[in-house]
């Protein structure tokens, strides 16, 4: 078998044996007249690209490739996660569980931890204990309310338990934590 170029500059298969060990051709990449294609389909050829035009899906292909793996233009995983995050920053004071997030997300709890994970570079669990954390050191910081009311306003029903997550990020009890803000105010 071989490639012959006419005098148009048109690519042409040649020389395409019907040997039953060898697989025939399935792409003939020419620009032929109907009498060439039915020429080429008995010698194997079952699918006809004009180069032209094949030329713009390789370079098509490899551009949306490109653009893809260097400036994160799928925006598809990113908009899940940013979406998500919304929906948790709403659900602070609220239990959830992934299944129910990925519910509400209208997608799977794989993808949906895989997505979150690219793109805030932790789990979907660690960052809401982080944001909840966050929410509740302002609290402490800004508010008189209690650290049971607090507690329940960033999602933990047992202070016990919020006591203990809020010791393990910030390194103090909310007590503390409370205490040294306040003194922090009101030293100059």
């Amino acid at each position: 078998m071989g490639i012959d170029v006419n005098s148009h500059g048109d690519l042409a298969l040649t020389g395409v044996k019907s040997d039953q060990n060898k697989l025939p051709p399935i792409l003939a990449i020419v620009s032929v007249t109907q009498r060439e294609k039915t020429r080429l389909f008995h010698l194997g050829a079952r699918l006809y690209q004009c180069p032209l035009d094949l030329n713009y899906r390789v370079i098509g292909t490899i551009q949306n490739y490109h653009q893809q793996s260097t400036d994160h233009s799928n925006k598809e995983p990113y908009t899940l996660a940013e979406k998500t995050a919304q929906y948790l920053h709403q659900m602070l004071e609220n239990p959830v569980s992934l299944q129910q997030i990925a519910k509400e997300m209208g997608t799977n709890r794989n993808k949906l931890s895989r997505e979150f994970k690219l793109h805030f570079g932790t789990s979907v669990f660690a960052w809401l204990r982080q944001q909840r954390m966050n929410k509740a050191a302002e609290l402490l910081s800004n508010t008189a309310f209690s650290i049971d009311e607090i507690s329940y306003q960033v999602g933990y029903p047992k202070a016990n338990n919020f006591s203990t997550t809020f010791k393990l990020t910030f390194g103090r009890t909310p007590f503390l934590y409370r205490k040294m803000q306040q003194t922090d105010k009101t030293v100059p």
